[in-house]
Parts: structure tokens; sequence; C-alpha cells
């Protein structure tokens, strides 16, 4: 399947008009969508973690699975509302040995000061997960996610295996969040389907 487009509704104007937005993917961008089973390409950037400056590398997360978690940009409601989702979450899946990654194409430094705001003025003060800086997009761009016309990301997050194989891609509307039980479960599901190297059926969960 080749992405042409993808359409987003939203809101403009104090009538609340609805508008259309065609937003055209390259074809490189759109094959780079197809890479489930695939060596999931290497990044690696300066990010934020625990309120630090520092590097990070793909390779550092060798033998465990991560998930890759792209978000559109700093100080959104949608974006402030996953990141603080996923960081009052992250015990939950690092006990199935699984790290999350956020990342937008913002700077380093927007991602500082974001850390540092509180929650209750739009901020992600105490996350718990790093967030990686792309300002350049040469990460979105890797994993085809990148919207040139807006200079931002899609929404969208890739499961990558303790062998840095990408496992599982979803891209949702940049105006609607994700579900942080949702993505628990892939990540349940695809470990457990390792362990007993069989398919599992739809709307598989594990037992209590």
């Amino acid at each position: 399947m080749s992405i042409a487009a993808f359409h987003f509704i939203g809101c403009s104007g104090r009538a609340g008009l609805l508008m259309k937005f065609i937003l055209p993917i390259s074809k490189e961008a759109s094959d780079k969508l197809h890479h489930v089973t695939k060596r999931a390409p290497h990044w690696k950037a300066t990010a934020i973690v625990n309120g630090h400056v520092t590097k990070l590398d793909m390779n550092d997360y060798k033998g465990r699975y991560v998930v890759l978690f792209f978000y559109a940009h700093n100080f959104s409601k949608v974006d402030a509302s996953e990141i603080n989702r996923l960081s009052d979450r992250i015990a939950d899946f690092r006990t199935v040995h699984t790290e999350i990654v956020a990342c937008s194409t913002d700077s380093h430094l927007s991602h500082l000061t974001w850390a540092k705001k509180s929650r209750g003025e739009g901020g992600v003060s105490g996350v718990k997960i790093p967030l990686i800086a792309d300002p350049t997009h040469i990460i979105a761009r890797d994993y085809g996610v990148y919207l040139p016309e807006k200079g931002h990301c899609l929404r969208a997050h890739f499961v990558i295996d303790r062998r840095g194989v990408l496992r599982h891609v979803a891209i949702n509307d940049p105006l609607i969040g994700r579900g942080t039980d949702e993505l628990l479960r892939i990540v349940k599901a695809l470990q457990f389907s390792d362990q007993v190297e069989e398919p599992l059926v739809a709307d598989w969960t594990p037992d209590p």
C-alpha cells in the first residue's frame, strides 16, 4: 500500500469551521513506513534525561525493547498529556524490559524548558522518559513521519525489539492522543509471541 496523502480534520476560526488539510507524503517517506520486520533505522541525538542534557544512541538500548515515540511539538496540550501519561506509566513498561524514548523536532533547549515547566502550566515537569531532540528532522525523515509543510512530525510510535528489529508501527492524526494501555498490550503481545513462537489471536491480553 502506498500512502499518497494524510487527511486531517480540524477547527479554524471563532466559528469553528471545519477545514480539511491534505498533506502529501513523498514516495521516499511512504516507503519508510513499511519497515516492520526489518532492522529499525539507527538514531543518535541530544536528549533531556532526568532534567539534564546528554547524548543518547539507539545502541544504548541493545537487549531491551524500545518504543520510539514521535510527537508533534512541545508546549501542546495533547503532547503534554501523552508524555505525562507515559512518564507516569514507565514502571509498567520497564517491568517488561521496555524503554520509551520520546522524540520531536524541537531543540534540546526547548525540551529542557518544557521539562522545567509544571504540569499545571502545560509542562512535563519531572518527566521520567528521555526527550530526544531532532531539529534537523533526520530521525523523523528516516522513520517516514516528518511533515515538511508543518515543520513537525506525525503522532507516531515504533516498537523496536531487543534485536533492533522494527515490530510495530502506529500513526495518528496529530489532533488525536494515543492510548497507553493499548501500547503496553502490543509490547506484551510481541514479547509473548516471541516466547511461545506462535501467533496470537485478535484482542489477546496477558493473563492477570
